[in-house]
């Protein structure tokens, strides 16, 4: 009797490959959450916002041990900051782009534009000038729904929003 019949090899392989994977997989999360745990790999927030969308944000990433991120202040009304939060809070989005530098930031993540341009191409500027992460997240409740997708249109970033997640062969 042999132990490894020659035309079950390719089925043994595929099977060992696919278990590997899977524990290598489930490894490298544990690592990583238990490098969050002592602040290793993390990100240190600043939000900056006005509508319903950064209290969202803000709870979700609240926990660093699951997201990674660790908020370090929120720039914009108080009463959008999710109660025993422990954060730095700036009414002003220009008092929190001074400080980005001594509260440490490498991460901004916006959450509205403003109507005066001049104060979005200042936080957008600070991020670049200090070669820290920059994103936008939509406020518009209307951009949760249906199917997303961001393309670069003429140069221009462009989110075109779908009125169903059934669109062309779906």
């Amino acid at each position: 009797e042999t132990l490894l019949p020659a035309r079950l090899v390719a089925l043994y392989a595929l099977i060992g490959s696919f278990a590997l994977i899977v524990v290598e997989r489930e490894l490298l999360r544990w690592l990583r959450s238990t490098l969050f745990r002592y602040g290793v790999g993390t990100s240190r927030v600043l939000l900056i916002g006005s509508s319903a969308a950064l209290t969202d944000l803000a709870a979700n990433l609240a926990d660093t041990r699951k997201s990674g991120y660790e908020i370090i202040a929120i720039a914009g009304p108080k009463k959008l900051i999710p109660p025993n939060l422990p954060v730095l809070h700036y009414p002003q989005v220009e008092s929190a782009l001074k400080f980005i530098d001594s509260n440490r930031i490498t991460t901004i993540i916006q959450t509205d534009m403003y109507e005066d341009e001049a104060r979005n191409q200042a936080v957008l500027s600070a991020a670049q000038i200090r070669h820290i992460s920059y994103n936008f997240i939509p406020g518009e409740p209307e951009f949760y729904t249906g199917k997303n997708t961001v393309d670069v249109f003429m140069g221009y970033p462009m989110i075109s929003v779908s009125q169903t997640p059934l669109i062309g062969w779906g």
